[in-house]
């Protein structure tokens, strides 16, 4: 018989699919994993404002969402439990994509013995995150809570196993990495060299910042960099959403930056892959990361990064030779790190090769095997104790 697994806490399925919902890379997540999975347990994802699945394998729980980036996961988690909770006697296992959803996980568990398995994707108790001190300290409670019961937690990172560990006394032998997936770059791009004829009389320097408009992203520091550079030959394309749009336009306007500045919006699938070819650098001066993959598609494009050494991002950096380093909330650094790609903007061959090879070994394929071989690891140890689901 197929098992079934039951996922939690995505806020929308396909990621990125509803302008009602406040999507993210967790959404992206989940949705290039199910394309895997499905293939292995039949699955139910409870979200919100999402379309009825056409697959036989796949049933989406559509539920109402409401509230801004901060709530729209609390009122998820509130209209979640009870089709979770009739679902019990149907789940062999529960993968929840965020503590507060693994709360309904942790509750199944205890009442009904069903195995969870807590996927981290970001540093969700940080006061960056949550917007204050009460908000973290009441998250870090939750996330004890949800971690103490957990049968295994997923990490997307390095930095973030270590963390949990060291803040919340986790078994190491609990907890395991498995990094995002991703895919090397077809062959036929665009080479460096063809790369920098296209550019040569754009105008300027294209640099790009690809993620959420969020603080711990560090986008304030951006456009306080881009008003160090008015006047230079640099333009930032803002792709993304977020809690920070207003604020943007605001500064924009304000700093009369609007041939330095552009806002594109949510940008995915196609036409991001279209946007990275067409700049020159890409930049993300976050206080928190986990395991930027965007990164890594960015420099297996020839397109050089600029980032702070946070979550793996170093790592990263050591590995790739591609990504400038610059100190976190510093303005003035930043401006230096653009400056210094005006004239030296395109990645060497043997550089790019090394991305590749990279994607390669962390393609969606190969993550997805690592969980399947975690999720029926967890199911047999349960079954092999008796217990039911």
């Amino acid at each position: 018989m197929e098992r079934h697994i039951l996922i939690l806490g995505c806020k929308n399925y396909p990621g990125f699919s509803s302008s009602k919902v406040i999507s993210s890379g967790m959404e992206v997540y989940v949705t290039e994993l199910v394309k895997y999975l499905k293939s292995c347990y039949r699955i139910t994802l409870i979200t919100a404002d999402s379309a009825v699945s056409q697959e036989d394998n796949i049933r989406v729980v559509s539920l109402p969402i409401f509230g801004g980036r901060l709530f729209q996961p609390i009122s998820l988690f509130f209209f979640s439990f009870l089709p979770a909770l009739k679902l019990r006697k149907q789940i062999d296992l529960i993968n929840t994509q965020t503590p507060l959803s693994g709360l309904i996980a942790y509750l199944l568990k205890k009442w009904f013995r069903i195995p969870y398995v807590v996927s981290v994707h970001m540093y969700a108790s940080s006061s960056e995150h949550t917007g204050s001190r009460l908000y973290s300290a009441i998250y870090h409670y939750i996330e004890k809570i949800v971690y103490s019961a957990a049968d295994k937690i997923v990490c997307a990172g390095y930095g973030l196993r270590d963390h949990i560990i060291e803040q919340h006394r986790v078994d190491p032998n609990r907890i395991v990495v498995i990094n995002p997936g991703a895919g090397p770059v077809e062959v036929g791009e665009p080479s460096p060299s063809c790369r920098r004829e296209a550019h040569q009389d754009d105008g300027g320097l294209k640099v790009l910042f690809l993620g959420r408009l969020i603080q711990e992203n560090g986008i304030i520091d951006l456009l306080e960099a881009m008003k160090l550079l008015a006047g230079q030959p640099v333009k930032l394309l803002i792709a993304g959403n977020g809690n920070l749009e207003r604020y943007i336009r605001q500064f924009i306007d304000k700093h009369k930056l609007q041939d330095h500045i552009e806002m594109l919006g949510i940008v995915s699938g196609e036409a991001k892959d279209k946007l990275l070819k067409s700049v020159h650098v890409l930049i993300r001066t976050s206080y928190h990361e986990v395991f930027p993959v965007a990164y890594l598609e960015a420099l297996a494009y020839g397109i050089p990064v600029i980032a702070t050494p946070v979550g793996d991002t170093a790592y990263m950096a050591e590995q790739t030779g591609g990504i400038d380093l610059v100190p976190v909330n510093d303005p003035g650094g930043t401006a230096s790190a653009i400056a210094g790609r005006m004239h030296h903007h395109v990645l060497e061959p043997e550089l790019i090769d090394r991305c590749q090879n990279y994607l390669r070994d962390i393609s969606w394929e190969n993550q997805a095997d690592k969980t399947v071989a975690l999720f029926n690891e967890v199911m047999s140890r349960h079954e092999s104790l008796g217990e039911t689901f």
